[in-house]
């Protein structure tokens, strides 16, 4: 006879327990630091050459933009919608006892039953094929965006190698250009006092 009383205060305890939590929500960062150096970037244990190339740039524009990240953190919530849109209802079983409190009877009345949602079991194929559209989707959205950084990327590697380029010309050609005017027009020497 104890046992049954003991469970029901072991139940009512983790009961009151587990009403006693709590959310309570941690503090965000709310200092966003920028990287401003290439050794801060996620390289994903490939060493960085001494002198990076556009395909180098590239890759290190695909795994730091904080916008790809997000977006494929969206791929992450798509992919388990996906896996959660191809889980079938579960079914419910419902039992309950009906005490005799007097009257003509020997025993308690007993019921039992099992239901299942209908509606959730016709609509499970379309759920998973639009589940699986939409991770397409958003695949097919970080693709593009993906893309669109790596040509950006790219581009701007581009031109900034074709800059320090243009620029060593015109180094080179501005020290001709003063040697040539040096040899033709000599600077003038200062008047000598005898």
């Amino acid at each position: 006879m104890i046992q049954p009383y003991a469970r029901a205060a072991v139940t009512l305890v983790l009961g009151l327990m587990a009403g006693c939590a709590s959310y309570g929500p941690l503090p965000l960062n709310k200092s966003a630091t920028m990287k401003d150096r290439v050794e801060q970037l996620d390289v994903e244990a490939h060493p960085l050459p001494p002198q990076l190339g556009i395909d180098d740039i590239a890759l290190l524009a695909l795994r730091n933009n904080p916008d790809l990240v997000a977006a494929r953190a969206q791929r992450g919530l798509a992919q388990a919608q996906m896996l959660a849109a191809g889980i079938a209802p579960n079914p419910s079983l419902n039992g309950s006892y009906g005490f005799l409190l007097g009257g003509p009877g020997t025993i308690g009345a007993l019921a039992a039953g099992l239901s299942q949602d209908l509606k959730s079991l016709v609509t499970l194929s379309s759920r998973r094929v639009s589940a699986a559209h939409a991770a397409r989707q958003v695949d097919a959205r970080l693709l593009w965006q993906e893309w669109q950084t790596v040509g950006q990327a790219r581009l701007l590697a581009a031109d900034h190698i074709s800059f320090e380029e243009m620029k060593r010309v015109g180094i080179r050609c501005r020290n001709w250009t003063r040697s040539r005017v040096v040899f033709a027009h000599p600077p003038p020497q200062a008047p000598r006092n005898l």
